[in-house]
């Protein structure tokens, strides 16, 4: 619904090329899906509409409507002041009422999937355009809605969001969403400036059917500052006053002026129905402005009539009243003396405790309102936990910030504001409040408090990347675990430790802790403390590949016994480690657990980061069976997600969508991610040991690859490599196609090698079998691939691993003269490999090609000067650079001739190379 007067011009003015523009977006979806240049479009259109209270976004958006035929479906809906505790208020708007959503038990993904899918229902295959107004009052549960819409959306839906520039931050769900929009979605901004005097002029000569005198465009300009809602205001007020006089009318210089001439003409009753009306905000109910002006239903109903009569208030559905525009509602409050605010504010906050309201952020602004501080810090104290529960972090931030104004050093309140900052990814904010909380405790001599401040500091600390600040903290914290005495205290301290140790990756005092911690909490009947132990002992557990199993029970023991404790911040984090634990051949197992997470993780207010996890899994997953569509769309995905960053540091659909990139040739991107990730330390590394070793193949430079794998020869990289067994092959594939020479190679390998543990020999097959194909040994590739279904028992899945591997097997087939199983092995290769078109498809293409026996054996003028530099050792980058050529284009090159010439490896061209020289070079026969 989009609320607003229609306005006394019948013509908009000063509007046409915003609504050219919106129109435009429409008549698009309309169009087949194909862009300029043959590439599919598959996104919906997103436009951002922005401007200033009064401005006339909403009435741009009405007359976008009236331009629309039958056949467009429109679905508008209007996001609420004090709605950010009110969750999915706008979708209920959108759809007419929230009936087939869960929107209590389920999880935000879950919620927002079938919202987003009603509204899709509601479009079908016709054009749909779906109108998001006020998104800066938007609650968090509607935000993830608007976001699915933008991310699964097809071309066929427009979405159109407005918002005001000076109230919308990234502290608002809100603000989070169009960050990320800007960020990675091709959007249309339309923002709406304040009329200018041509404006001003063609909108009187609209209302009044002829030209206005210099004069009275001048005043009128000078009065309203080009703001549309003011202008009509003003000319509303003026009554039949000639119009050609207006300028010499003692006109009103602000709205709130205007507003206390519209009021002069209503009774005190009236007036003071007005007055309540504002105050007790948006959508005030009848029975509730009946008790506060002790009216019988009679009169108020009169009164009622007569005001929503004269355009001073409207009916928002059944019994809910509320200002034809906020604008008007603040100059009402305005003109109103204090001492009658705080009265009002104060009978509001009464009657609403008397009919058992549970809007506690409301309740608080009355009692602010009403200058009851008392009362409203204990609202605050009562709320902030409240929303938090309810996972609503943004209005227990809010409501936390207005109280500690009155209350700077209330314990639960810096609790509750440090936590809730923390849940919304805002580090800075989040660390200030407890530092203060912790400063505060201490000096109470609430240790309790001060004890639980620590923890969270240590936590903040942690994801901050601040070592420094870290080093002192943890040690407090160790050593107060240390010395405290037996109790669920010292238990819960010593899982606090064991879990500082965990995420440093310091395996061995990790378990030490967590197994105190367990011992002394299962003494003490701790059952909370209990599940976090075996929460932070699983997870220890799990790095450590001798005690992989044990750690996945206890981390399944420890989850489920925090869901029956309610501990659903503990649930997120176990589920989440769990998820990450799991084998690639039970990676199926990920989508499910995620699912899991995403439920815990909106109870404990985490929804943001839940759904960046199940994208990124999903995303994952997609990887791992080679479906780059799907994969592409997800990633992108993930990097819309509203709060993907803060604390939660990650680039993840950014490095997803580098890779996907890289494999289609294009570079570009990839050197952007990695530039981008050097501003972190942590990102640094992760860049280092995840998005560099990837792309080394790519980028013709295997220096990154054969770092990536030295460090897993560190025993205690060993079981992060059985949770991920691809990642060593990975690495050895990217280092030889880069062009590193295989003894180097090999001696790479060698802290690997000398590894005593079973898991090595399986995790080191793989690579062997490249580096057998690198040096010639074919029936060594055979004798470690087998028939191409097995690897030491493992089955090779249809996954991208699996395709390399059957390609693999077709070259060591292919040189053995064993041609019928080679194309097999290629054909099966390039079955796996149908859906993930790139570098790796043409290179198997290219492979089937020549065992069909279609390929060319001739080599091109480039094809041979790339065949001398691979004689003289040169690597592709090296090639590249003596050639004048890209990375890429090089190996495509090598690639090429290897085909050409029915060769494996690159010593089988340099040997080609030299016969044809000596070749060249024998005297011609006599």
């Amino acid at each position: 619904m989009l609320r607003s007067r229609s306005g006394l011009s019948s013509t908009m003015i000063g509007r046409a090329d915003a609504l050219h523009t919106l129109v435009g977006l429409v008549e698009r979806a309309r169009t087949p899906t194909v862009e300029p240049g043959g590439h599919q479009r598959t996104q919906p259109s997103i436009a951002l509409v922005s401007g200033d209270a009064g401005v006339g976004k909403t009435r741009l958006l009405r007359e976008l409507t009236t331009q629309l035929d039958a056949s467009v479906v429109v679905l508008a809906g209007q996001a609420q002041p004090g709605s950010l505790g009110q969750p999915y208020q706008l979708v209920g708007e959108l759809l007419g009422g929230v009936d087939g959503i869960e929107t209590r038990s389920a999880s935000s993904t879950a919620t927002a999937t079938a919202a987003c899918q009603l509204i899709l229902d509601r479009v079908g295959e016709r054009v749909g355009v779906v109108i998001v107004e006020d998104l800066h009052w938007a609650d968090a549960g509607s935000v993830a809605v608007v976001a699915r819409l933008a991310n699964s959306a097809p071309a066929n839906v427009v979405l159109v969001i407005s918002y005001r520039p000076d109230e919308i931050t990234q502290r608002l769900p809100g603000g989070e969403l169009l960050a990320h929009l800007e960020r990675t979605h091709p959007v249309t901004t339309v923002p709406l400036r304040p009329l200018r005097r041509a404006d001003v002029a063609a909108f009187l000569n609209a209302v009044y059917d002829r030209s206005m005198p210099s004069a009275v465009i001048d005043t009128l300009v000078a009065r309203t500052g080009g703001n549309p809602f003011f202008l009509e205001e003003l000319l509303h007020a003026a009554g039949s006053v000639d119009p050609e006089r207006l300028a010499e009318q003692p006109l009103p210089w602000s709205l709130a002026d205007l507003v206390a001439r519209e009021l002069d003409g209503v009774t005190a009753e009236e007036r003071r129905l007005i007055e309540t009306v504002a105050v007790v905000g948006n959508e005030a109910p009848f029975d509730v402005l009946a008790v506060i002006t002790a009216s019988d239903e009679a009169t108020l109903i009169d009164r009622l009539r007569s005001l929503v009569g004269r355009g001073l208030l409207v009916e928002d559905g059944d019994d809910d009243f509320s200002f034809r525009h906020a604008l008007v509602r603040d100059a009402v409050l305005h003109q109103m003396l204090g001492r009658e605010r705080r009265r009002l504010h104060a009978s509001a906050l009464d009657t609403l405790r008397a009919v058992g309201s549970c809007d506690l952020a409301g309740l608080a602004r009355h009692a602010a309102g009403a200058a009851r501080w008392d009362d409203l810090v204990g609202l605050a104290r009562e709320g902030v936990p409240s929303y938090l529960e309810r996972g609503s972090p943004h209005q227990a931030l809010r409501l936390a910030s207005d109280a500690l104004v009155e209350a700077p050093d209330d314990l639960v309140l810096l609790a509750g504001a440090a936590r809730a900052a923390w849940l919304m990814g805002l580090p800075a904010e989040a660390i200030g409040h407890a530092e203060r909380w912790r400063a505060v405790a201490a000096r109470d001599d609430d240790r309790l408090s001060g004890t639980a401040a620590l923890r969270l500091l240590v936590r903040l600390y942690h994801e901050a990347g601040d070592d420094e600040r870290l080093g002192p903290l943890f040690e407090e914290l160790e050593a107060g675990a240390v010395a405290a005495e037996r109790g669920p205290e010292r238990a819960r301290l010593l899982a606090a430790v064991a879990q500082a140790h965990m995420l440093a990756e310091r395996t061995d005092p990790a378990v030490a802790f967590a197994e105190r911690a367990l011992a002394e909490a299962e003494a003490a009947g701790a059952k909370d403390v209990a599940a976090q132990a075996k929460v932070e002992l699983g997870s220890a557990l799990a790095q450590v590949a001798d005690r992989l199993s044990e750690g996945e029970q206890l981390l399944r023991d420890g989850i489920a016994e925090a869901e029956a404790v309610g501990d659903w911040v503990l649930v997120s984090r176990g589920l989440n480690n769990l998820a990450a634990y799991v084998v690639v051949e039970r990676f199926a197992d990920v989508v499910p657990l995620v699912e899991r997470l995403d439920v815990a993780a909106t109870k404990a207010g985490f929804e943001t980061m839940a759904s960046s996890h199940l994208g990124t899994a999903l995303c994952e997953l997609a990887f791992v069976r080679a479906d780059r569509a799907e994969a592409r769309r997800l990633a992108g995905a993930v990097n819309a997600v509203p709060g993907g960053g803060g604390c939660h540091v990650s680039v993840g659909g950014d490095w997803h969508l580098a890779l996907l990139d890289a494999e289609g040739g294009d570079l570009g991107s990839a050197r952007q991610v990695f530039n981008r990730s050097q501003a972190s330390p942590r990102l640094r590394n992760q860049a280092m040991e995840w998005l560099l070793p990837e792309l080394a193949r790519f980028l013709g430079d295997p220096a990154p690859a054969l770092e990536a794998i030295s460090d897993l020869g560190r025993p205690e990289r060993l079981a992060v490599q059985w949770h991920h067994p691809t990642m060593l092959h990975a690495r050895v594939e990217a280092a030889l196609v880069a062009g590193a020479a295989p003894e180097i190679v090999d001696a790479a390998l060698e802290p690997m090698r000398r590894l005593t543990h079973p898991w090595t020999a399986g995790l080191l097959v793989p690579a062997d079998a490249e580096l057998a194909l690198a040096r010639g040994k074919h029936a060594r590739v055979l004798d470690l691939l087998g028939d191409g279904t097995k690897v030491l028992g493992r089955p090779i899945g249809e996954t991208r691993a699996g395709a390399r591997l059957h390609y693999l097997r077709a070259q060591a087939l292919a040189a053995l003269g064993r041609r019928g199983d080679a194309l097999d092995a290629a054909r099966t290769a390039a079955g796996l490999l149908a859906r993930w078109p790139g570098v790796r498809a043409d290179e198997v293409a290219r492979l089937v090609e020549r065992l069909e026996g279609g390929g060319s054996t001739q080599l091109t003028g480039r094809e041979l000067e790339v065949a001398s530099k691979v004689a003289e050792g040169l690597s592709n980058a090296e090639v590249a650079r003596v050639l004048y050529i890209s990375p890429k284009t090089a190996a495509v090159h090598v690639s090429n001739i290897l085909t050409k010439l029915d060769a494996t490896n690159r010593a089988e061209i340099a040997a080609w190379y030299v016969r044809q020289q000596v070749n060249a070079n024998e005297p011609a026969p006599s």
